[in-house]
């Protein structure tokens, strides 16, 4: 059974203006992942790990350095709060990358379409080698809001895990979704939304993004292995 999907406060509004304006500081390190534009600071397992290759090992450890230097009091904070939720003790994998942003800017097409629905299974893309038998069944994802677009953001999210629809046909796998619904979790700055990775979601549309507008979101995962979660992105 999938964990429930919460949202806990993390960030004062002085907390992540400051964040906000170092993840500006550092826009010549942003990496165009699509367009319309949507970037991301930072090494992103499900965009840059391929089974076999180290273009993601490389990558992570670049922008690790990075990250750390200018986010580590953040770091820290999200350790603790996930701590907190998952009741166990948790730490940064040294050779993943660690949490980044997603960082989206304004753009008319956000209004219809965000990116694809989705599990989050990154995990299968990674080495593991050396961590006692880490757990894949109960995996955790989490979202911090940093800054919004002015008429909200948030996720989309089906009652619908990842074992209901694997290997399934079409017709079978729309079954499953005829018979569920979708909510809307709205997003508020400053507070995390922490969920299985094992049920189906998608990034919410963004109707009338002004042009200053953006989404940027800290992004990350767990794995539990050896009684300890792994966190990474």
């Amino acid at each position: 059974m999938a964990r429930a999907l919460e949202h806990v406060p993390v960030l004062a509004a002085q907390e992540r203006t400051a964040i906000l304006d170092k993840v500006h500081s550092l826009k010549t390190l942003w990496i165009r992942r699509a367009e319309p534009p949507l970037f991301s600071l930072g090494a992103a397992s499900y965009l840059d790990a391929q089974p076999g290759e180290d273009s993601y090992y490389v990558l992570a450890q670049r922008f690790n350095v990075t990250l750390r230097e200018n986010f580590g009091s953040l770091y820290e904070r999200v350790a603790v709060v996930l701590e907190k939720y998952l009741n166990a003790p948790t730490c940064y994998v040294p050779r993943f990358a660690l949490p980044g942003f997603h960082i989206f800017q304004a753009a008319a097409a956000f209004a219809n379409s965000t990116g694809c629905l989705h599990c989050d299974r990154q995990y299968v893309r990674l080495d593991w080698t050396g961590y006692a038998a880490p757990d894949f069944s109960d995996p955790v994802s989490f979202t911090l809001a940093i800054a919004l677009p002015k008429r909200g953001s948030g996720l989309q999210v089906w009652d619908i895990e990842h074992h209901e629809i694997v290997g399934k046909s079409l017709d079978a796998m729309r079954a499953v979704f005829k018979s569920r619904e979708c909510r809307y979790e709205p997003y508020q700055a400053g507070e995390m939304v922490i969920h299985s990775g094992h049920t189906v979601h998608q990034i919410a549309p963004m109707p009338g993004m002004a042009r200053d507008d953006e989404r940027i979101t800290l992004q990350g995962h767990g794995i539990l292995a050896g009684g300890i979660w792994h966190l990474y992105w």
